[in-house]
């Protein structure tokens, strides 16, 4: 390792260093970057960025803000007063606020100090995208709780467990606002608001709740450098909702990861902003795309065909869809209408040339599609529904094919690592030792057969989704594999070999996720997503929930059987611990 290297390891990389002078969240000036100043006035025409420095005395936060660009006086607190000797956290905060840790300046009088526990070498930036009331929030509270540690492995050494650090004072607030809203849904049944409806989610209203001295600070210099003084101080900050984050620690490497849990309206041709905020999504790493199988035109007919009265049905569609949204006159039919056509404008949007998604990088862009509330899912197949009725006769089956044979394609190519287990399955489908197309369409239709078979049990299926088990899954006749438990894919996931290495139990996830988003009527965006080589596809069958929800009144959310309880924030969910393994990258992927 060179000099320069482990000097990287040990003081980190700025975010400055990673993504330039451009926010890599809402476009904004971020770091030294001097922005454009009027002629006319001399003052700036954009704000731009500002270090925030951040002590503790006596119990309360002490802190200084200072301008990274022009030579201004910086501000900062009296009482308690500021001490330059005494700087916990030091942020570098982008010209709309966005708030990002910067652990290569700690201390003062021009002396740098370094703390290990706070250096960052990784940066990592996720979106979250999804209609209106997808179950995204719920989504992603929940996989951000997961364990990505083998407990049930409590006898043996692990070298390669993935730890979690702690957030500092202001990265934990995003996270900490939706963990309460996700505790009071198991409490007394409230509902998570609309991530529209978070206002606490801003840069400001971080700062309003646990430093409101330093936000007026910045508002005062903002008023005094940017062209519009005082309208841009007050909508400083106020944009694009600040990152939810975690910390992750895997053999000494140290990563941030922020993901954008994005408002489905954003996605909605009349959405202010929109264009905007979407066009930024070509700077992430990776994207979820949330689809809710709820407001397909199909889920009229597997939700009412699986055996649901109408007076449960009505209720589950209550509790789906969010209480209190369906109106009273008659309207449910309009509001699944409109909430996918944004699903499949999101769709449309992801395979378009030189759409707001995609770009060529130099890199894969993770896509990890994450099909959820499939609670509902599993309670059609309870009722004797099979895969293969939540589509078109046929469209399900195309779809799991059509993932398998994509996959096959890109590993006998050289394009895709993978592990035993999965080169198993690609084997019997090689197109390198298949040559006649007709014949090995045939035997890719087998194959997906032998998986639609096996994963329409509903106890398969919940195992798969849920309980995370190992599954013995007959392929072809005298064929089996056996599909690795949660616990033993988390072992297999922590090799330092693993990163971008498809594992049997993703394989098969995806397999069906692609075959249920084919159903859903998102077979164009999925076929247009297969043929992209630029980008790695998984599916993710996911239910935050653990069971089906329902509502009575209009207000609050209940479990529709009494005996299944909503799950705690940190209960395993083997959907959601994949998803999240997938969505952290390269986390556990270095020595």
């Amino acid at each position: 390792m060179s000099i320069i290297d482990r000097f990287r390891r040990r003081v980190g990389r700025s975010p400055v260093e990673v993504y330039g002078e451009t926010c890599p969240v809402c476009g904004s000036l971020l770091g030294w970057a001097e922005p454009q100043r009027d002629p006319g006035t001399g003052m700036y025409v954009r704000p731009p960025s500002v270090r925030l420095e951040l002590g503790q005395r006596l119990g309360e936060y002490t802190w200084r803000v200072t301008l990274l660009a022009g030579n201004y006086r910086p501000r900062m607190s009296v009482d308690p007063p500021f001490n330059e000797y005494e700087v916990d956290w030091v942020y570098v905060l982008c010209g709309d606020g966005h708030i990002f840790p910067d652990s290569s300046v700690a201390g003062g009088a021009g002396r740098h100090q370094y703390r290990p526990t706070e250096t960052v070498r990784e940066w990592n930036m996720v979106a979250a995208i999804g209609a209106l009331a997808s179950g995204k929030t719920y989504l992603l509270v929940r996989m951000l709780h997961q364990e990505l540690n083998n407990l049930e492995n409590w006898h043996l050494r692990n070298d390669n467990q993935i730890r979690r650090h702690d957030l500092s004072p202001l990265e934990s607030l995003p996270l900490e606002i939706r963990s309460r809203a996700y505790n009071d849904t198991l409490s007394h049944g409230a509902a998570i608001s609309p991530t529209s409806a978070m206002g606490q989610g801003t840069p400001a209203s971080i700062l309003a709740d646990r430093l409101p001295g330093a936000l007026d600070d910045i508002k005062y210099l903002v008023a005094r450098t940017v062209v519009g003084g005082e309208r841009r101080a007050e909508e400083w900050g106020t944009g694009f909702r600040q990152p939810l984050v975690v910390r992750t620690e895997g053999r000494n490497h140290r990563m941030w990861t922020g993901i954008a849990d994005l408002p489905g309206e954003m996605f909605a041709d009349t959405s202010p902003g929109a264009p905007r905020e979407a066009n930024r999504l070509r700077a992430f790493n990776a994207l979820i795309w949330v689809i809710d199988p709820v407001i397909a035109a199909e889920a009229a007919g597997w939700l009412t065909d699986g055996g649901l009265a109408s007076a449960e049905y009505a209720s589950v569609l209550e509790g789906s869809l969010r209480p209190g949204t369906i109106p009273q006159d008659g309207g449910l039919a309009a509001l699944q209408r409109s909430r996918d056509y944004i699903q499949s404008r999101i769709g449309q949007q992801l395979i378009a040339a030189g759409g707001p998604f995609m770009e060529d990088r130099g890199e894969r862009l993770r896509m990890l599609v994450a099909v959820t509330k499939c609670d509902l899912i599993h309670a059609a197949l309870q009722r004797r529904r099979r895969l293969t009725d939540f589509g078109p006769p046929g469209v399900v089956l195309r779809g799991i094919a059509a993932y398998l044979a994509s996959v096959a394609e890109r590993w006998a190519d050289g394009e895709q690592a993978v592990d035993a287990g999965t080169e198993q399955v690609l084997h019997l489908i090689n197109p390198q030792l298949i040559v006649d197309p007709d014949e090995r369409r045939a035997r890719v239709i087998q194959v997906a057969e032998g998986l639609l078979y096996t994963y329409s049990l509903d106890s398969a299926f919940w195992n798969l989704v849920y309980t995370g088990g190992a599954q013995v899954v007959t392929l072809l006749p005298n064929r089996q594999v056996t599909v690795p438990s949660i616990g033993d894919h988390l072992d297999l996931a922590m090799r330092a070999d693993s990163f971008d290495r498809l594992l049997l139990r993703d394989l098969i996830m995806s397999a069906i996720g692609c075959g249920i988003s084919y159903g859903m009527g998102q077979q164009a965006a999925m076929y247009g997503l297969l043929q992209d080589r630029r980008h790695s596809l998984r599916f993710f069958l996911c239910s935050p929930l653990g069971t089906v929800p329902h509502s009575t009144d209009r207000e609050t959310l209940s479990p529709l059987a009494a005996n299944q309880p909503f799950p705690k924030l940190e209960e395993r969910s083997a959907a959601l611990t994949q998803l999240l393994l997938a969505a952290l990258g390269k986390a556990h992927a270095h020595e």
